[in-house]
């Protein structure tokens, strides 16, 4: 495998994520920030891009703006431009696919290939997308689930149980406390 690309869906990942940031940082020492790119433009995405923020050159890649399928263009240019602001670059291109990476002398990332024939100077890539439901710990309770295992939820984002609110996204919100509660960067 290509060392410094990852995946993030888990406990292990997020694990794996910091050890080789941490020791990437240290390998850099003061002669440069690592590069680090960020695949997708939603909330794992943008929560990393803030740990990342200050300790790396953090780009966003993604073929929409944060959260502009969710929550509309004029929300997501306020959190981009927010994002910005703490230094984090966006790469927003309806149209872009990785052609490829290339290994550098150690063995780990160096180069990421898109199909237009760019090259960006990677340490480290994290494909944020294409999330799945960490519900089932709500099976064989009176919350609904649904076929996806996503909560079911009204308009209000109300489940039918009393005190209880569903999120749009609750398995990255329960994602986020089992990770990033735990771990900085």
């Amino acid at each position: 495998p290509l060392r410094g690309v990852f995946t993030i869906r888990s406990y292990d990942d997020a694990v794996a994520i910091r050890a080789y940031f941490t020791t990437l940082t240290h390998t850099l020492g003061n002669s440069r920030k690592a590069n680090v790119v960020l695949v997708g433009g939603s909330f794992i995405s943008l929560e990393l891009a803030s740990c990342f923020a200050g300790k790396a050159n953090v780009t966003v890649m993604s073929r929409r703006g944060p959260f502009e399928n969710i929550l509309g263009s004029q929300v997501s240019k306020k959190i981009q431009k927010f994002h910005e602001s703490k230094g984090v670059k966006f790469f927003i291109n309806s149209k872009f696919d990785i052609a490829g990476f290339d290994r550098g002398r150690s063995g780990s990332i160096e180069t990421m290939r898109l199909r237009d024939d760019s090259k960006w100077q990677v340490d480290l890539i994290i494909l944020a997308i294409g999330s799945k439901p960490t519900t089932e710990f709500l099976i064989n309770t009176p919350i609904k689930l649904t076929a996806n295992n996503y909560i079911k939820v009204n308009k209000a984002m109300q489940t039918k149980q009393t005190g209880n609110l569903g999120k749009p996204s609750f398995q990255v919100l329960y994602l986020r406390r089992r990770v990033s509660g735990t771990f900085t960067l």
